[in-house]
């Protein structure tokens, strides 16, 4: 497997780095780019490229906060325990 560093770009405006791997097998090499942020190192794309197929996979909203609002006390019921 051949793994390497490819040189700066952008991927939706933003600065990233991508490390490109690629594995041999009989039907082919199957050529994978993992795109990241070299800031906060999240996986930004992945991409996928094989003999008769193509993959890409874009990564967003990294832990969206989520906030849950208790019903109204007079709405909850009883709980029973088995």
């Amino acid at each position: 497997m051949e793994v390497q560093f490819d040189p700066e770009t952008t991927v939706d405006g933003q600065p990233t780095r991508a490390v490109s791997f690629t594995f041999i097998t009989t039907t082919g090499p199957i050529s994978f780019k993992v795109f990241g942020d070299p800031q906060s190192l999240r996986f930004q794309r992945v991409t996928m490229e094989a003999p008769g197929h193509h993959m890409v996979t874009n990564f967003v909203d990294y832990a969206p906060v989520v906030t849950v609002t208790p019903p109204p006390a007079d709405r909850v019921a009883p709980t029973t325990t088995p």
